[in-house]
């Protein structure tokens, strides 16, 4: 086995290969090398129907994103607040106190919505003016609780559901600082 290449049938199959690779080699050269074609004039009844068939399509589309809401990773609190309503029977803290477990002291809104179309009851932290954290009482699925939001997890998103019987509780984490593990002292704990 030394000597293969002294061999006449290593020497046909090495003829055959190549063979086979320049049928079936590269068509690019063969696509690059082609004029390109003319355009074929079309009459204007042709014309006028794509016209009206791409006015149709964009018409459509922009109705299916009319109906559905734009998804995002986070709202704000004034895109919360356009939406939800505050609950006028519970203190709601603004600029509220958080004590994190590692001593820390931060500042945000915790404030409590009441009913609405996805939801009984609402608790929210808002950072920054972003939603960092939320705990919702309802009827509905966790999908159902984000597609009526608007917004989508990531991988940095916890999520969390308790099931009591026709009512869940799904509470939702957008930024781990504001996990309730990690909080020691809520603003309505403080004294």
């Amino acid at each position: 086995m030394n000597n293969i290449w002294k061999k006449w049938w290593f020497w046909a199959i090495l003829v055959v290969l190549f063979i086979i690779g320049s049928v079936t080699g590269n068509n690019d050269d063969e696509q690059q090398a082609q004029p390109a074609s003319k355009p074929v004039q079309e009459e204007k009844g042709d014309t006028q129907e794509k016209q009206q068939e791409t006015t149709d399509k964009q018409q459509q589309t922009k109705k299916d994103t009319e109906q559905q809401p734009p998804t995002k990773t986070f709202l704000t609190k004034d895109e919360f607040n356009k939406r939800f309503k505050l609950d006028p029977n519970e203190k709601q803290y603004e600029n509220g106190k958080f004590q994190l477990k590692d001593g820390s002291i931060i500042n945000a809104d915790y404030l409590v919505y009441g009913e609405s179309n996805i939801f009984s009851s609402a608790s929210t932290i808002f950072y920054q003016g972003k939603l960092v954290h939320l705990q919702v009482e309802t009827d509905k699925s966790l999908e159902e609780i984000l597609k009526g939001l608007g917004i989508t997890t990531t991988k940095d998103t916890k999520v969390e559901t308790q099931n009591w019987g026709d009512t869940f509780v799904h509470d939702i984490t957008l930024d781990k600082t504001f996990d309730e593990s990690n909080i020691a002292v809520f603003p309505n704990e403080q004294n």
